[in-house]
């Protein structure tokens, strides 16, 4: 218990230094890990439809995948959000700045 609490002090400490030195792509990769997190989570939720609809689950089952349903639909909207918002941030950033050859087209 007292590692696992050292392993999230050691991933907050870390996302906190991104995001004071490099918060647009700290934003980036929380939202695709987010992303990510949310996919690897379907199938718990694939097998509690398959419950429901054939007749298994109880009515806590059905209020508790309603509840994680929600949270993790507000979560992939959320994390989608702020990935294409940080992309386009990144991209509007990056479309001012000369390429090192000089000129914009890179042929100096």
């Amino acid at each position: 218990m007292v590692a696992e609490f050292g392993q999230y002090l050691a991933v907050l400490a870390v996302l906190g230094y991104a995001l004071a030195h490099a918060l647009l792509e700290a934003v980036i990769a929380v939202a695709v890990l987010t992303l990510w997190h949310m996919l690897r989570r379907a199938p718990g939720g694939a097998r509690g439809l398959i419950a429901y609809y054939t007749g298994r689950a109880t009515e806590f089952d059905t209020r508790r995948m309603r509840a994680q349903g929600r949270l993790a639909q507000a979560g992939v909207a959320a994390a989608s959000v702020a990935l294409v918002a940080a992309m386009a941030a990144a991209l509007a950033g990056s479309s001012g700045r000369a390429h090192p050859a000089g000129g914009q087209d890179g042929r100096g």
